[in-house]
């Protein structure tokens, strides 16, 4: 694990291969199932669907895999606290990207992340960030994990020109008393 005070980065050794195969049988089964008339824009279809589903729910063992990876280095940052999380998929074809956005205020307490399946040396730009620190541009990495404080800063991601499609699954990790119970998607970290 490494990382600053703000964000820490891991490799999680995962067959990325397998991974990359089981995105793309999420996808198909995420658009035939949640995919409604009003998706469409900059974000993958995946993306705007993120609250639909949660990809680690689904019984495959790559995607188990990366729970135990996101998990374990949630605890070396995090190790008390009752946490659940939510996670999604974003499949990115041609010049598709996520534009800015935030996800929660800093007294929520929340975590943001992302990782990796493919899109080898793509950018993650984040502003806004807390206590006057400089915007910052992360580089992805293959089978790398990037977790920080969802504290109101924004992020997004830029247009990938890679060749095939650029593939990341991002989740929130969120203390238990700001958890949507109503919406039974969340697993215990």
């Amino acid at each position: 694990m490494s990382g600053t005070d703000y964000f820490t980065k891991a490799k999680l050794g995962l067959d990325v291969v397998e991974l990359e195969n089981t995105c793309y049988h999420m996808q198909d089964f995420i658009l035939q199932t949640f995919a409604g008339e009003n998706c469409g824009g900059e974000k993958t279809m995946t993306t705007q669907l993120f609250n639909e589903y949660n990809l680690l729910m689904y019984p495959f063992p790559q995607i188990h895999g990366l729970y135990e990876g996101i998990r374990k280095t949630f605890r070396q940052r995090v190790s008390d606290g009752e946490y659940f999380i939510q996670c999604w998929l974003n499949i990115y074809e041609g010049d598709q990207f996520i534009p800015w956005h935030g996800h929660w205020v800093p007294q929520s307490k929340v975590y943001h992340g992302v990782y990796c399946v493919r899109g080898e040396g793509s950018i993650t730009s984040y502003r806004k960030l807390p206590d006057g620190r400089p915007d910052v541009d992360v580089v992805n990495h293959d089978d790398h994990v990037c977790i920080s404080p969802s504290d109101g800063h924004e992020h997004r991601s830029h247009p990938w020109n890679g060749e095939g499609n650029r593939i990341t699954i991002a989740f929130d990790i969120v203390p238990a008393h700001n958890v949507d119970w109503g919406i039974n998607h969340w697993v215990p970290v």
